[in-house]
Order: C-alpha cells, then sequence, then structure tokens
C-alpha cells in the first residue's frame, strides 16, 4: 500500500506530505483546492509523461516521493517482472522517487537507483491501479472493451499465443508477397547477376594476387638491368688477387698475425671471419640467381594481361580485388539459392496455409475464453448492477468475428438493456454518465477482485450520482478497501462518510502565492466537513445532524 506522500514543487503544492493509511482514505475539498494535483503525484510515480508546467513557477526542480509497504507476494512479483531490481535492496518497503526539471526532463529511482520509464511501469504496475476522471466515458468506446474482458477472464498466455500466431502468419504473407509482387525484378536481378557470375568464374580471382602479379612483372620487365648488376656483382667478387673475397681474407691474415700481440683485435678478427664466409655465400647465391635467370616475354605480357583484367573488373564494379573475390562469393549463393528453389512460390503457399492453420487454430482457442469470460462477466455485472440501483438492468457482452489482427479476430461491445422489455444496445446509445459511473465501478471491481494491485485510486467515481445510489456506491468502495487500499477523491458526503481516513484538502494564498495545504480530519471536523458537503454554502443544525447520521451509519 501507499503509506506516504511527499510533493515538493508540483503546481500550487510547495510541499506537502501525506500519511494514507490502510482500508478506505477520502480525499474531499473545494473544486481548485489541489486534490487533482495530489493525484498527479500519484500518477508521475507511475511512470506515466511530465511536462515542464507542473514545476511550481520559480522551484528549481519539482520532487515526488512514493513510500510502499510490500506484502510479501508483492514483493516477489515486483523481483519477478523487473530483472533490474534484483540486486536491489528491496524488502517490505519501497520508496519511488522521480525529480522533474523545469525542461520537462525527469529522473526515476526505485530506492536510490536510477530506472527507466518501463521499469518504473512495470513495477507501479503492480502496486496502483487509477481509475481517472471521467475515465467511465472511455465505456462508449468499444475498442476498450476488449481489454477489459480480456483482463477481466482470458488468461495471458492464450492472448500471447494468438498474438504469436498472428504475427508468424503476418510475416509469411509478406514472404508470399514480396515474392509475387517482385518476381519480374528478381527475375532481371538474377539474370543479371548470372551473366557476373559467369565473367567471375572466368576471372577466377584470388584475394592478394595483384601483389604477387605486379612484384614479378617488374621483375620479368627489367631482366636485362638485374642481369648486367648480377654480373658485375660476381666478377667482383671473382677478380683474380682483387675479388672481395680475397682481399677480405689477405686482411684477416693481417689480423690474425697482430692478435696474437694483442688480444683486443679478436673482435675484429671474428668479424672479418664472418665477412669472408658471407662474401663467399653471397657470391654462390649470385650465381644460383644468376643461373636461374632467363628472360620470358610470354610470361611477362601474360601478367599484364591479368593485371589490366583486374583493373577493368575493379572499375567495373566499384570494388577492389578482395572485396570482389567476396562479391563473387556471395551472387554465386544467391544465383544458387533461386535455382534450387529456397523462394518458390508453392513452397512459400503451403507455409502459409501452415500458419494460417496455426493462426484459427488460436484464435478459436482465444474467442472460446471469451466467450466464456463474457458469459461469466454478465452475470455477475448485472448482479452487481442491481444492487446499484438499476434493479432491472440486464447486462451483456457481444462477440461478433472480425478481421485477423494481433489481438485475435473478435469485435467485443458491452451491449446494456436499462429497463424491461428494452433490446440489447450499446452503451453510448443507452447509458446516462450516472449509469456509466455504476458500470465502470462495477468493472473495475470485479476486475480486481481478480488481479487486484495493493492500491486502487479512483478520482470521482461518484460523477453524476447521488443520494441512497452513492451510499451504496461508497460501501461498494468500502468492500474492496477491505481487500485493497483505496485512495478516493469524491464530492459525496454519502461516501466520504465510509471513510477509515478523512483528509481535507484546501489552499490559502500568502506573499502574493497560492499555497495548497491538506489535513487529517478529526471526528468533529469530519462532522463539520460532511455537513459542509451536504449543506453547500450555509451550514445549519439540521445538516450536522445529517452529517452525525452518515458517520453513525458507516
Amino acid at each position: 500500500m501507499l503509506s506516504l506522500l511527499r510533493i515538493q514543487n508540483l503546481a500550487i503544492v510547495e510541499e506537502l506530505e501525506i500519511e494514507f493509511t490502510p482500508g478506505m482514505n477520502v480525499l474531499t475539498g473545494e473544486t481548485g483546492a489541489g486534490k487533482s494535483i495530489v493525484l498527479k503525484a500519484i500518477e508521475l510515480l507511475t511512470g506515466r509523461r511530465s511536462s515542464a508546467d507542473i514545476v511550481r513557477a520559480g522551484a528549481p526542480r519539482c520532487t515526488i516521493e512514493g513510500v510502499f509497504t510490500l506484502r510479501h507476494e508483492t514483493r516477489d512479483a515486483i523481483l519477478s517482472t523487473a530483472e533490474e531490481l534484483v540486486d536491489n535492496d528491496i524488502d517490505d518497503e519501497l520508496l519511488i522517487r522521480r525529480v522533474v526539471e523545469p525542461s520537462g526532463r525527469s529522473k526515476l529511482y526505485i530506492n536510490g537507483a536510477l530506472v527507466t520509464a518501463a521499469v518504473l511501469q512495470r513495477v507501479a504496475g503492480l502496486l496502483l491501479d487509477i481509475t481517472g476522471q471521467h475515465q467511465q466515458t472511455s465505456l462508449l468506446v468499444p475498442e476498450k472493451h476488449l481489454r477489459l474482458l480480456d483482463e477481466f477472464g482470458v488468461p495471458p498466455t492464450v492472448r500471447q499465443e494468438a498474438a504469436e500466431a498472428f504475427a508468424a502468419y503476418a510475416k509469411v504473407r509478406r514472404e508470399l508477397e514480396h515474392f509475387i509482387g517482385d518476381s519480374e525484378a528478381r527475375t532481371l536481378r538474377i539474370e543479371r547477376l548470372r551473366v557476373e557470375l559467369e565473367e567471375l568464374d572466368d576471372a577466377a580471382l584470388m584475394a592478394g594476387e595483384r601483389g604477387e602479379l605486379e612484384a614479378e612483372q617488374t621483375r620479368l620487365a627489367n631482366v636485362e638491368a638485374i642481369s648486367e648488376s648480377v654480373t658485375r656483382g660476381i666478377e667482383l667478387c671473382d677478380a683474380p688477387g682483387e675479388g672481395i673475397e680475397d682481399q677480405v681474407r689477405r686482411v684477416l691474415s693481417y689480423i690474425e698475425e697482430a692478435a696474437v700481440l694483442d688480444g683486443r683485435l679478436n673482435e675484429a678478427r671474428t668479424l672479418l671471419e664472418s665477412a669472408a664466409v658471407q662474401v663467399s655465400e653471397a657470391r654462390l647465391a649470385l650465381s644460383d640467381y644468376f643461373a636461374a635467370l632467363e628472360d620470358d616475354p610470354g610470361r611477362l605480357e601474360f601478367l599484364r594481361e591479368r593485371i589490366a583484367l583486374i583493373a577493368r573488373l575493379e572499375r567495373k564494379y566499384g570494388r577492389k580485388l578482395d572485396e570482389l573475390v567476396q562479391y563473387h562469393l556471395a551472387i554465386r549463393e544467391e544465383v544458387g539459392t533461386f535455382e534450387a528453389g529456397a523462394f518458390d512460390e508453392k513452397k512459400l503457399r503451403a507455409k502459409l496455409a501452415e500458419a494460417e492453420a496455426a493462426l484459427r487454430t488460436a484464435e478459436a482457442t482465444l474467442t472460446a475464453r471469451r466467450r466464456e469470460a463474457a458469459a461469466t462477466l454478465a452475470k455477475m455485472a448485472e448482479k452487481e448492477l442491481h444492487t446499484l440501483g438499476m434493479k432491472k438492468a440486464r447486462f451483456s457482452v457481444r462477440i461478433e468475428p472480425k478481421t485477423s489482427s494481433a489481438s485475435g479476430a473478435d469485435d467485443v461491445e458491452f451491449m446494456l438493456a436499462a429497463n424491461p422489455g428494452e433490446p440489447f444496445r450499446p452503451l453510448s446509445k443507452v447509458a446516462s454518465g450516472g449509469e456509466l459511473s455504476r458500470i465502470l465501478l462495477v468493472l473495475k471491481t470485479l476486475l480486481n477482485e481478480r488481479t487486484a494491485p495493493a492500491t486502487q485510486v479512483y478520482d470521482e467515481i461518484d460523477t453524476g450520482i447521488g443520494g441512497a445510489i452513492a451510499e451504496v456506491v461508497g460501501e461498494k468502495l468500502k468492500a474492496v478497501a477491505t481487500r485493497s487500499q483505496v485512495l478516493l477523491v469524491t464530492h459525496a458526503p454519502q461516501i466520504a462518510a465510509l471513510a477509515d481516513t478523512h483528509l481535507l484538502m484546501s489552499k490559502r494564498a500568502t506573499k502574493n502565492r497560492t499555497q495548497a495545504q491538506i489535513k487529517l480530519l478529526t471526528a468533529d471536523e469530519r462532522v463539520q466537513q460532511i455537513a459542509a458537503m451536504l449543506a453547500g454554502r450555509e451550514v445549519t443544525t439540521q445538516f450536522e445532524e445529517s452529517a452525525k447520521a452518515l458517520l453513525r451509519r458507516s
């Protein structure tokens, strides 16, 4: 339940702290006193959108905090639905904080940890259910009825299976439509790819080959100059008595004699020995190279043509050699896939038929569960409406087939026969404002009996209702408050008299600013407030006695 609400700098509220209790908490006050601001603060704790204009003028930011006392099953459900909070310190209390900057940007926290709006919405959905002012008009929109019926009596798994079956069917259908619609373009593309594939097959390109080809071309194109240079090198090595190796060995003999006399020459002697060996090996390498060196005009011409082919293909396809090799592999696969019939229309049609059969099965199951839920809901709602003064009313849920969608293949609409002898008609055709309020209360009550969050918030659910019916509505809300905490804004004294906790909202002007304030009413103050709600402007003893009578009955 929501045990504490702190509000700072929200609209006309500078600072407000409200303690709520288990049971039925009623908030009353004159129009414009700030009751809607309290409800706005609670809405903001659920992750709903905020705007810059909610921040009190001149304030640096707006801050809203809600402290929730958790039941064990609620705590487990929170950790199950929001894995991001598994490592958070959640025990029997949860603190939600929202900070709204003057720019409209928000930061959201759960037990001090920064969270996204999506996470907060999932968590808040387990803590709060808010029925806003004039929400009863949503009953005039048939599209809303499907969701209400599903929430009442259709397991989420059944709905999910139907949604997944529709998604699978729609995916295959799009593939088939794409295939049929693009068959001509695809045929033209494959023909073009076949031509390209033949050309690239003939070219037999290999990654990295261009560098090797160009190096070989350079060698063959300059074989004469290379031969001349190698020949001169060999001659310098072989000159009788003057060859490089002979000269090195002559120097070595001198140094060897000197090293006997001075050991410091041993390093030079070692280097000369190594040089003599290396010169000898270099001479042999030059001889082997020269023996293998030959002029090959035919090979040179091949290299030139091959390099030119690679350059031409690179320009034609707008790709470097390595990219061309990958492109070659890709188009070979695409052509092969096409020729193997992976996109064969018959296969797609068979796949579509299979997906459609699965969809029809899932939709039939969903429709059957909806019809079961509709019969139960109609029976229970009708019984509840009778207790709320609509004694002859009959309630029905119409289910008609429609085109398949992610929500199934059913059109759902709530129907009402308000008086005996009248046919069932859509709510928009027969229900008054007061009747809509009662129907909404009945539906919310029945829904929350099955999946009741810890706290239920009602903003003027009594619109269009008064007198004895308002008292019955209050008793219904009082019954709800035995299962869940109820926070209620009302103008009906009959409902306010049933409160476990009665809070009065008011406002006052100070220093040219308007300030909202809230007060927990004592027993005597409750008498005065309820008398004022009964009387309007002037409270007399008669109204005070009536207020006391209402309170005694509660």
